[in-house]
């Protein structure tokens, strides 16, 4: 039967690898794939229509990601109702439900990498074994616009521990583990990421439309020995948000439309996934240094 578009979002959540042992989760063989640096989104084909679908509210369809829907015609084949997950991965990084939309050059740099196939021919596989859904996605056509993800097969948890170090090593975020008898189901794969820890100075506030209807900033701009980092938006509570809110506003040295910039006067610990040069992967403020 032919999944709703309700289904589509409920993707299902994943073990994080801090809590979840790799010798407790590892009893039987698994695909080890890399994770990327992207948003998980599912492409959904219909005949000739194509629709992609993240776990929130935002899509795309064939008119405004015309390249990367041929894509996954090309990639299905003669497949004409189908459901594939997987990322949706930008050059030079990911910019957000819709910030890849605003220029051309950023449509046409997205590619989209799948590692699982939901449906096929009014064919629910969810409840399949994930080795039979990858082989199944296996046999279909990569291209330029839309590729499997790069995965290995491993018997033990050193083989896992090996892979993810190599993984982190070549810049990716981490590696994912799927069992090869896991459904489609919450916490049947298990996700280890890399995890480094910083010192950084706040250096402004970024006009997001949180911050534009509340007045309190939920995302900061940010320097590491004065050369700039990007930006950081999570980890605080609301009445820390709303206080550094209130300090930085007094301090405030000029701003764009963008952002308002301010005079450096909190450092905070953050913890990222790995440093890109002008900016980190993930970053999350732990604490506060100073006030």
């Amino acid at each position: 039967m032919t999944l709703q578009v309700h289904d589509y979002r409920r993707t299902p959540t994943i073990l994080d690898g801090c809590n979840t042992p790799l010798s407790q989760y590892v009893t039987e063989p698994c695909e080890a794939q890399v994770k990327l640096d992207g948003e998980r989104f599912l492409a959904v084909r219909r005949g000739s229509q194509i629709l992609f679908l993240n776990r929130h509210s935002w899509s795309a369809t064939d008119t405004d990601l015309p390249q990367l829907a041929t894509g996954v015609k090309q990639f299905l084949g003669n497949h004409d109702d189908a459901v594939l997950d997987g990322e949706l991965v930008a050059k030079g990084g990911f910019y957000g439900s819709e910030g890849f939309l605003k220029s051309r050059s950023n449509r046409d740099s997205l590619t989209f990498v799948t590692f699982d196939v939901l449906e096929q021919d009014d064919r629910d596989l969810r409840l399949e074994p994930y080795v039979e859904r990858w082989k199944l996605l296996r046999t279909y056509r990569c291209n330029l616009k839309v590729r499997t993800v790069p995965s290995v097969t491993i018997l033990d948890s050193d083989s896992a521990a090996m892979i993810f170090k190599s993984a982190v090593k070549t810049g990716m975020e981490g590696i994912v583990l799927k069992r090869h008898s896991s459904k489609y189901v919450n916490n049947a794969w298990l996700r280890l990421k890399a995890e480094y820890t910083d010192t950084v100075t706040i250096v402004g506030i970024r006009k997001t439309e949180a911050f534009k209807r509340t007045g309190v900033a939920s995302s900061w701009l940010i320097t590491k020995d004065g050369k700039p980092k990007g930006h950081v938006g999570s980890g605080l509570t609301h009445d820390t948000r709303q206080k550094i809110t209130e300090l930085l506003l007094k301090a405030r040295l000029g701003e764009d439309s963008e952002n308002i910039h301010t005079q450096p006067l909190i450092q905070v610990e953050i913890s990222y996934n790995a440093d890109l040069g002008n900016t980190y992967r993930s970053p999350r403020i732990e604490r506060v240094i100073t006030k």
